[in-house]
């Protein structure tokens, strides 16, 4: 397993590569996750969005203070780091189900709804639809989701019908998260998100990033019992503010970095 240096190694890059390559675009969303799955995007600054009540994760619930230390490049060690559980089955062949019943369970199930969700295939968003979305909220969100799918066809300059290269792709990373838990079978949980978007190899890709929130409801009755998201009016959902990996800001807003996969 890489140690704490490594890991703070790949993500001091990962914050360079921000600052450095491509379009960086905050996205910053407070909302039920049907409109986390079609709502545009927006150049927001950091600044003019609302102030958040910090929510730690369970990794750590000693306030973080950003090291007096300085580095060269910006970047500030992140306070917290935790690993998200695997999923224990696959639903169709491409879809990650059935993580623990616990909060870092509802939070890499959301995670696995938004990389499935955010996607240039209108067919998959809608199959996305079917598995991480409450049942009773499926229909309303079929059709947003699909208008997603769409968007981000548009930002790579294709039509929503149009056949795309085999090259066109879309990768979504969670680069950091927090919870709160209303109890123990609901569970809010903020994610950064990190977006690459490539239209073709002659093209350089487009880095997007931003923050999301989603209310995720345990189901026993589902798959034997997983985690699905479900619609929560807006003002019954905690303020959210997007803050970069490895920035002082990260680590004062709560957030906890997560290891990449092949760290564990």
């Amino acid at each position: 397993m890489p140690s704490s240096h490594d890991l703070d190694q790949l993500a001091r890059r990962r914050l360079r590569g921000a600052f450095l390559g491509g379009i960086v675009v905050a996205v910053i969303v407070a909302a039920a996750v049907v409109s986390l799955l079609h709502r545009e995007p927006s150049g927001t600054s950091l600044t003019a969005a609302a102030s958040p009540a910090v929510v730690t994760t369970g990794a750590s619930t000693t306030p973080s203070m950003p090291p007096t230390a300085s580095d060269p490049s910006g970047y500030v060690r992140p306070d917290r780091w935790v690993e998200l559980p695997e999923p224990t089955a696959t639903q169709a062949e491409r879809y990650p189900v059935r993580f623990p019943h616990r909060p870092a369970g509802a939070a890499a199930a959301a995670a696995a709804l938004y990389q499935a969700s955010w996607t240039l295939d209108a067919a998959h968003a809608a199959k996305a639809v079917q598995v991480y979305i409450d049942p009773a909220d499926r229909a309303a969100t079929r059709e947003e989701a699909v208008q997603g799918a769409g968007w981000f066809r548009r930002q790579l300059g294709f039509d929503t019908e149009a056949a795309l290269p085999p090259e066109a792709s879309i990768l979504v990373q969670p680069t950091g998260v927090r919870w709160t838990s209303r109890d123990s079978d609901n569970i809010i949980v903020n994610l950064n998100l990190q977006v690459d978007l490539m239209a073709s190899r002659e093209q350089p890709v487009t880095n997007t990033s931003g923050a999301v929130t989603v209310h995720m409801r345990w189901h026993p009755e589902i798959r034997g019992g997983d985690w699905l998201a479900v619609r929560t009016p807006a003002d019954q959902m905690p303020a959210l503010r997007y803050a970069e990996p490895g920035s002082a800001e990260f680590n004062l807003l709560g957030w906890s970095a997560i290891r990449p996969a092949k760290a564990r």
